[in-house]
């Protein structure tokens, strides 16, 4: 009935039907998930996604972390809710530049891999970069489906 009467409101006395306008979207939202980790630091790992301009130079929104355990993702599959995020209002101007998801993977243990594996009670855990990963968002900007699956480089 509501949609019926949105219909009549467009038609005029003659009979003849208006466009309804059409809004310009002003804002846009980005839906990330982590869905797989395809390799193994050997210890714990934390990774860092953010959204990087490289025309300007400079991130676009804070850090969003995933934490990955040293036996791989597995551990985390029932906590893959988790490992999604929306990075929100992103204009039309933001989605014309060269947008990238920038991952920093730090791995989490101890200062050499050699000690990993020995148990020392006390014994510091240092946060070390392992790795870096950037995936340019310009195909997702041209795609329009719901979902788009893509890989990093």
């Amino acid at each position: 009935h509501v949609q019926s009467a949105e219909n009549s409101q467009g038609a005029s006395a003659r009979g003849t039907l208006r466009r309804k306008e059409h809004k310009k979207v002003l804002t846009h939202h980005l839906y990330f998930c982590m869905r797989d980790f395809g390799h193994t630091v050997g210890e714990d790992a934390e990774i860092y996604f953010s959204l990087w301009d490289s025309r300007r130079g400079e991130y676009l929104s804070e850090r969003f972390l995933v934490r990955i355990s040293k036996d791989g993702f597995s551990n985390y599959v029932e906590k893959l809710h988790s490992n999604c995020t929306i990075f929100t209002d992103l204009g039309n101007a933001d989605l014309s530049r060269d947008l990238y998801v920038i991952a920093h993977v730090m791995r989490c243990g101890r200062m050499l891999y050699s000690d990993s594996g020995k148990n020392k009670t006390g014994s510091a855990v240092y946060r070390r970069p392992h790795g870096v990963g950037v995936l340019s968002l310009a195909e997702a900007a041209q795609d329009h489906s719901e979902e788009l699956e893509m890989t990093f480089k």
